[in-house]
């Protein structure tokens, strides 16, 4: 008998879960959300995080973590996977039309970056991935780090930007910046909720902003909710922001719209 498994609130056997996935696939029900990444002096936005939605037919938007740890599982990680790249290649090429210096990052698991097949399809996006990045958590990468090295290292030739998600959780992060080269580190956003009144993530922000300048590292905080956290950043040298604040994740029709919106309203000000 076959364990089941759940997605979003409902039981359901992993083979029904297998056809439903396979389905998804097939019918064009995975959708991209984008979150905007903004220069947090100006609110200009900058870039954004794709962010792989299911669209169930019966259970309405599914968040990832209801479905890619199963996804994994089953062996149906790499599809999607590559089917989260080419949107992003293809979404970014347009809006960067618009906008010369935009740039949309995707997630990669420490599996991805361990599957030598995957990494040749995405390699076969050469000449179109200037303006991608892609982000690995510090705890993925930290599971192998001669593994994770290579692959980064590959797909930055290629012309990929790579991120250093959740900086901060992670057992070894000063460690892991001697091991892994990366553009940017965001930091997590258990960080930012308590500025600017806590002292504590007060100084953990300023050494963070103060470690991402040695190294000549890009710095993004993640969870930016109030204009207080919005100043207190800015003050530790934090230059880029995501968050509530700014934008939640939105379809990339809306997002196209909300880019179209803050360029007439840049250009406004500029007259």
């Amino acid at each position: 008998m076959t364990d089941p498994a759940r997605v979003g609130d409902v039981e359901m056997s992993t083979p029904r879960l297998h056809r439903e996935l396979e389905t998804a696939l097939l019918h064009d029900e995975l959708v991209l959300h984008f979150q905007p990444h903004v220069e947090l002096t100006s609110g200009t936005i900058v870039g954004a995080e794709a962010l792989v939605r299911w669209n169930h037919p019966e259970r309405g938007l599914l968040p990832p973590d209801d479905f890619l740890p199963l996804a994994q599982e089953l062996g149906l990680m790499r599809r999607i996977g590559l089917w989260v790249t080419e949107q992003t290649v293809y979404l970014t090429s347009i809006w960067r039309l618009t906008r010369p210096g935009f740039r949309a990052w995707f997630n990669l698991s420490a599996h991805e970056l361990a599957d030598p097949a995957f990494l040749a399809s995405v390699l076969a996006f050469d000449g179109a991935l200037d303006g991608v990045g892609v982000e690995i958590t510090e705890i993925d990468a930290m599971r192998d780090v001669v593994t994770t090295n290579q692959a980064l290292a590959t797909l930055r030739r290629a012309g990929l930007a790579i991120a250093l998600d959740d900086f901060g959780l992670g057992k070894s992060s000063l460690e892991q910046l001697k091991r892994v080269r990366v553009d940017l580190l965001k930091i997590d956003g258990a960080f930012i909720a308590g500025l600017p009144e806590d002292s504590r993530d007060v100084a953990i922000v300023d050494a963070m902003a103060a470690i991402a300048d040695r190294f000549g590292y890009e710095l993004l905080a993640e969870g930016v909710e109030t204009r207080a956290q919005q100043r207190a950043l800015v003050r530790a040298g934090c230059r880029w922001g995501q968050g509530f604040l700014f934008g939640h994740p939105c379809s990339a029709e809306d997002f196209t719209r909300l880019l179209d919106e803050r360029l007439t309203q840049d250009a406004e000000q500029a007259c």
